[in-house]
């Protein structure tokens, strides 16, 4: 046999064996041990895909070197097999969802078994399992007595072929990821958990784990916790108020008397010149009248319609003071 060549069928084949004979990677209960956790895949398509091994290689190759240092390392599999993803690939196989889950189980965990990881199958879970799942519900009334889960409407995007909400990430140009189909936005009544109430113990215990601080800003962007901010507005302009109409104008007309009156009654003193000439107006001669009946501090408000705009940015280019 050729140096180059590895029989990987039948080395990986009789080592495979030996493990499972020797159940080598069986976590031992105690102190002490590294708890590993790979996220389980959804078994609701015809097999594994290429990004499934590629993370479960580097936690295989960690919980190796571990254990080779002498560690105790639980490292399980299992199955997120219950929900949606399950039910639209047994609707478009056209079976029931416990059949075809239990045999797409069955398939991933042959592929899974093939690539040699070092599961400890002892500690297998599968979430369609009863013995799981009445733990889920279990938590989820203790949630429901403290007032952390509750019913409320929201706007979620809904597919209409698949006829299931969607999140934001699975929305790609307005159309589900799965089939393609245009995406609306519906009105569901659903179930809401109080995470936010949680909020300051994800964050604080975000300093007691040993992760990339990038990892960390994405989990506290995550949370999204915000503190607000205060902001005091004033009612009104603390000064005068001098609005200056356009050409063939005059303070009777537009919005002005409404303005005035408004501004009038929260005390503020507003003044509407009538413009000379407004028909033909001269701009030197309405800034001479302007500056000539009109006062101005720093708290004026001056403001300008139409030609009277012009006229308001030529009075304040010859203040000697700001407004």
């Amino acid at each position: 046999m050729p140096m180059d060549t590895y029989p990987h069928q039948e080395v990986e084949k009789k080592w495979q064996q030996r493990w499972a004979d020797e159940n080598v990677f069986r976590a031992t209960n105690g102190k002490g041990g590294t708890y590993i956790l790979d996220m389980f895949p959804y078994p609701s398509g015809d097999g594994l895909h290429v990004g499934h091994p590629e993370g479960y290689t580097a936690t295989d190759i960690y919980s190796r070197y571990l254990r080779m240092n002498g560690k105790s390392v639980l490292h399980p599999m299992g199955w997120d097999a219950f929900g949606l993803p399950a039910e639209n690939y047994a609707i478009k196989m056209g079976v029931h969802p416990a059949d075809v889950t239990a045999k797409n189980v069955a398939n991933f965990k042959r592929q899974i078994q093939s690539l040699g990881f070092s599961y400890d199958w002892e500690r297998e879970v599968n979430t369609t399992d009863p013995a799981y799942y009445k733990w889920t519900q279990w938590i989820f009334l203790q949630l429901y007595k403290r007032g952390l889960a509750y019913e409320k409407e929201a706007p979620i995007w809904w597919c209409p072929k698949d006829k299931t909400g969607l999140a934001n990430e699975e929305v790609v140009n307005g159309a589900c990821d799965r089939c393609g189909t245009a995406v609306e936005k519906k009105m569901l009544k659903q179930w809401m958990l109080k995470i936010t109430a949680y909020a300051d113990r994800l964050l604080d215990g975000l300093n007691d784990v040993e992760w990339p601080e990038g990892i960390k800003t994405l989990q506290r962007n995550w949370i999204g916790k915000s503190e607000g901010a205060e902001v005091n507005f004033s009612l009104a302009p603390a000064g005068n108020v001098v609005m200056l109409h356009g050409f063939t104008g005059k303070p009777e007309n537009n919005f002005f008397p409404w303005v005035k009156k408004q501004l009038s009654a929260l005390q503020v003193e507003v003044d509407v010149p009538a413009l000379p000439k407004t028909d033909n107006p001269n701009i030197p001669e309405q800034i001479q009248f302007v500056e000539e009946h009109c006062h101005f501090t720093e708290q004026t408000t001056l403001l300008g319609l139409s030609l009277g705009t012009v006229v308001a940015l030529k009075v304040v280019e010859k203040q000697k003071k700001p407004i």
